[in-house]
């Protein structure tokens, strides 16, 4: 996007630029950004007619709660109280295997992309006849192996030539099969600042409270139970498994924080990433997601964000939109 962005001689990027807070004017709508640069420290501030922050779930979260005013003393956009709430993520879980009859196989080129072979399309809880009685929402399996995974049966007792002739042994002999689910909105999911401490910049540090439920662990026992089954009917032998789900943050997927909804005293924003409180602001990143879907979340926000972007495009040129 960048590059058609800077033809049109309208895009200025400022690199190694820290944003400190939102500012705001006499009547309540955003006017501009404060800044610290990264490396000299100096401080500076950016003005625009909208102010739209696409910094992840996390940071704008931070971002916006460390806005405070006389009119927001709780953070920007947060009459709601849910700047930061509902902080949910993806719940990862996998088992792993050897398949002994691959050894001392010729390599070949059969690792596909990054060693993924097969992608098991969502299968439970997709309608009444696959409905679980242990878990709701969903999750996808993808089964990897081959050379493109390595190997990682060889022993750290071994070392020059056993260690090379046991590496040849192994190698294309091990699989995996993981999975990721949807993890479940929960208000006790959050982001705060720390009431102490700062980072570099002097800027208050976000503070983080992420833990998986009752729902995700079941969701992992049933990732671990195909898996295993998997690898079993391929012939494979099961070497390792997940008994929990992953740690929170393990996929990077942090989603929710401010949400999206028609209701503002429920929701920070509506329908189009234009916060209830302050109008000529948008946000535009995996803040917005009321819940974290099956998957990777990249695709699903840069269509929200180009969608979002055309619907203030729209505005702005009918007028519909005070700057």
């Amino acid at each position: 996007m960048l590059s058609p962005a800077i033809a049109t001689g309208n895009l200025t990027i400022r690199m190694n630029t820290i944003v400190r807070e939102v500012l705001l004017d006499r009547d309540g709508l955003a006017r501009g950004v404060s800044y610290v640069d990264r490396y000299t420290f100096q401080e500076g501030e950016a003005y625009g007619r909208v102010v739209v922050v696409a910094a992840s779930a996390i940071e704008t979260a931070r971002l916006l709660l460390n806005s405070k005013s006389g009119l927001f003393p709780n953070g920007l956009a947060n009459s709601s109280g849910q700047v930061g709430r509902n902080l949910v993520e993806n719940v990862t879980a996998g088992v792993s295997g050897r398949f002994d009859d691959f050894q001392d196989r010729p390599v070949t080129n059969d690792d596909a992309w990054g060693g993924t072979l097969m992608m098991m399309a969502p299968f439970t809880n997709v309608d009444e006849k696959s409905r679980s009685k242990k878990f709701i929402r969903r999750h996808v399996l993808t089964m990897s192996g081959g050379f493109g995974r390595g190997s990682r049966s060889v022993g750290g007792y071994l070392f020059g030539e056993d260690f090379k002739r046991d590496m040849r042994r192994w190698y294309g002999t091990e699989c995996s099969v993981s999975g990721q689910g949807e993890g479940i909105h929960n208000p006790n999911n959050y982001v705060e600042i720390d009431p102490e401490v700062k980072d570099v910049w002097g800027i208050p540090a976000v503070r983080i409270r992420l833990a998986f439920g009752e729902n995700e662990q079941r969701m992992v026992e049933d990732i671990t139970e195909w898996g295993i089954k998997i690898i079993e009917a391929a012939g494979g032998k099961v070497t390792n498994w997940n008994a929990s789900p992953s740690i929170p943050g393990g996929s990077i997927h942090e989603q929710g924080t401010c949400r999206m909804g028609d209701d503002a005293k429920r929701f920070v924003t509506n329908r189009w990433g234009q916060c209830h409180d302050v109008k000529n602001l948008i946000l535009g990143d995996g803040s917005l997601h009321p819940t974290c879907a099956i998957g990777d979340p990249t695709l699903t926000i840069l269509a929200m964000s180009m969608r979002n972007a055309a619907h203030l495009t729209a505005m702005v040129r009918k007028g519909e939109i005070k700057t």
